[in-house]
């Protein structure tokens, strides 16, 4: 909050909206309340808060190995699951390459990273190709406790450290196995699996046996 202070001119309170550029993005500020930005691809993201929009900023200019696997993997009718969405940085570089006849199913357990999902989805106008989910994939369905922190891509389920970050917080989320999900949704076939849950990978990939051998 400090360096965006000085960035913004002194006049400026809280409310205020204004336009400015920081480490190469388009940024639409309310000053006190959220950041709307634009990447380097283009799209846009709602945060809460500058140490979220660095973070996802930086995310951006340091992806473009990520962006040249998904374009080396993907291809245009393809379905592939995001577990751990997050805000939407991974579903939407792969809706643009799967579109217009495939797929992402977008999973984000989170009750304010998953309303921030679901607003990015309609902001970048992807409703038609990424479902949300508001959900966590685990090793078994039910209810399942999510460990809650102070930096949203921490949160977690059944792991209560992270480093030296320690949650704040918990939240009772809906879960469901991989299995579950792929077998109700009949999918014949799924051409990437991203997993990124702080941890909780091998819960993951418990329920995910049969997929696993099948895919």
């Amino acid at each position: 909050m400090k360096i965006l202070k000085r960035l913004l001119p002194a006049r400026l309170k809280t409310n205020v909206k204004t336009r400015i550029r920081i480490m190469g993005a388009r940024v639409r500020y309310t000053f006190g309340r959220t950041i709307v930005f634009r990447d380097s691809h283009g799209f846009q993201y709602k945060c809460d808060n500058l140490a979220a929009f660095t973070k996802y900023v930086r995310e951006g200019q340091l992806q473009p190995k990520v962006e040249e696997y998904l374009r080396m993997m993907l291809k245009s009718g393809d379905t592939v699951i995001d577990i751990g969405a997050n805000i939407g940085t991974i579903s939407f570089s792969a809706a643009e390459i799967v579109s217009p006849n495939g797929e992402v199913f977008a999973f984000e357990p989170e009750h304010a990273n998953y309303k921030k999902l679901v607003h990015n989805i309609d902001l970048n106008g992807l409703s038609a190709y990424i479902t949300s989910i508001k959900a966590a994939i685990y090793s078994h369905d039910g209810d399942v406790t999510l460990n809650v922190f102070n930096a949203s891509q921490f949160h977690s389920v059944g792991h209560y450290n992270i480093g030296e970050y320690s949650p704040h917080g918990e939240e009772f989320v809906s879960s469901m196995t991989l299995d579950q999900f792929i077998e109700e949704q009949d999918l014949s076939q799924v051409a990437l699996l991203k997993v990124d849950v702080e941890g909780a990978e091998p819960d993951v990939f418990s329920g995910a046996k049969k997929s696993l051998e099948k895919h």
